[in-house]
């Protein structure tokens, strides 16, 4: 039997584990003999050079991943997205896509800037403009999530398993 293609967009706080997540399941995928690809929302932000932070620049960056991963359905492959995608609206339009699922990383700001090693927090926080989602502009909450994960709570192998396992009862993978 023909297996559905599928594209799996991992949304959340900047180190909520999207990456982490994504490099997981693709590997999974790979073991099981599932072909995929996998577009990585900071990597891809430097394939296109595109270091727009505000709202316009997410959108643009957002909306070029989508149609890239939709290319690649096309082309045969399993596709697993990963980016902040603050836009709830953004978001929502993205839900008309057949066999598209929105699996939102739940992690608190505070649980984020703890695994950030990359900068001097205080200085961080203290800066008048970060364009930093969660800090300076909102994560904006929608329903349009199909999957939500705990990454506060769950470790990277259970967060990997309970979307193996949501993708199994959905008859995308066996």
């Amino acid at each position: 039997m023909k297996r559905k293609l599928f594209i799996i967009f991992l949304t959340g706080l900047t180190n909520s584990g999207k990456t982490t997540i994504s490099n997981l399941l693709f590997k999974y995928f790979k073991n099981i003999g599932l072909k995929s690809k996998n577009i990585d929302g900071d990597k891809f932000r430097k394939k296109i050079k595109n270091f727009k932070f505000n709202k316009a620049g997410r959108i643009f960056v957002g909306d070029r991943k989508i149609k890239l991963a939709q290319k690649f359905r096309k082309q045969g492959f399993n596709v697993i997205v990963s980016g902040v995608a603050p836009n709830r609206d953004w978001r929502k339009k993205n839900k008309k896509i057949k066999d598209f699922f929105e699996i939102y990383l739940n992690c608190s700001f505070k649980e984020t800037l703890k695994r950030n090693t990359r900068v001097n927090k205080k200085k961080f926080l203290n800066s008048d403009k970060n364009n930093i989602i969660g800090l300076d502009q909102p994560y904006e909450k929608g329903v349009s999530k199909d999957l939500i994960i705990n990454t506060n709570k769950l470790n990277k192998k259970q967060s990997l398993m309970k979307i193996v396992k949501f993708l199994r009862k959905k008859n995308f993978i066996n």
